[in-house]
């Protein structure tokens, strides 16, 4: 799936989703969520194709920019990429795990961070069982949780010594200590747009259907 196609797909999907909880009062944190996903990615999308239509109709000034390098081009191509990737994958990871959270919070009347296992979190989110992950949801929670972790350290893996092997849709994936995970930028579309319909199931479902709080952006003021 390339970019085009990814942000595409990714757009029409959190539309869709979006568009299931609109009539939630505008605080309510399980709307929030969905909105800021939607925001963000039609965002990415306008600038993308902002971006096409530049490189389209301004070619020979593109190159310019890099002294006519083909390798130069390509190198952009790939950055540019990634950083769409990234610009989704930080709304995406960051937002839906404070969500998660204050859900968990709001369920065991602690407060949000006083569980510090995130694992623990996704368990009770998608009742599964931790570390004997059974739903396709909660394994792709627990994938992208540990690529959202990668982030912290420059995109290489370090979490201390374990070398996790996991498993989503009957694909492994490997982490290894000190190395940086074999994903091209572009392969993470498919993942996002499951995790969007993860999320979705997760708020159409106890514990999280009759959750009916405010998102903490609005307690925060």
């Amino acid at each position: 799936m390339n970019i085009k196609e990814g942000i595409n797909v990714l757009h029409a999907k959190s539309l869709e989703a979006m568009a299931k909880f609109k009539n939630l009062p505008s605080d309510n944190i399980k709307r929030n969520l969905l909105e800021m996903i939607q925001s963000q990615v039609a965002r990415v999308e306008i600038a993308t194709r902002v971006h096409a239509r530049f490189i389209d109709e301004h070619r020979n000034e593109f190159y310019s920019y890099f002294g006519d390098d083909d390798s130069m081009v390509q190198n952009y191509f790939y950055g540019h990429t990634k950083d769409v990737v990234d610009n989704i994958a930080t709304t995406i990871f960051f937002q839906t795990e404070l969500v998660f959270r204050a859900i968990y919070a709001d369920n065991k009347a602690q407060k949000i961070g006083e569980e510090g296992n995130f694992q623990k979190i996704i368990a009770h989110i998608f009742v599964d069982t931790e570390n004997n992950w059974k739903i396709n949801e909660s394994k792709l929670a627990i994938v992208l949780w540990k690529l959202r972790n990668i982030n912290h350290g420059g995109g290489i893996y370090f979490d201390g010594n374990k070398e996790p092997e996991l498993e989503y849709l009957g694909k492994k994936y490997k982490y290894e200590y000190g190395k940086i995970p074999n994903f091209q930028p572009n392969e993470l579309f498919p993942f996002f747009i499951d995790f969007i319909d993860a999320i979705v199931f997760a708020f159409e479902n106890e514990p999280s259907l009759s959750t009916d709080i405010p998102h903490p952006f609005y307690t925060a003021k």
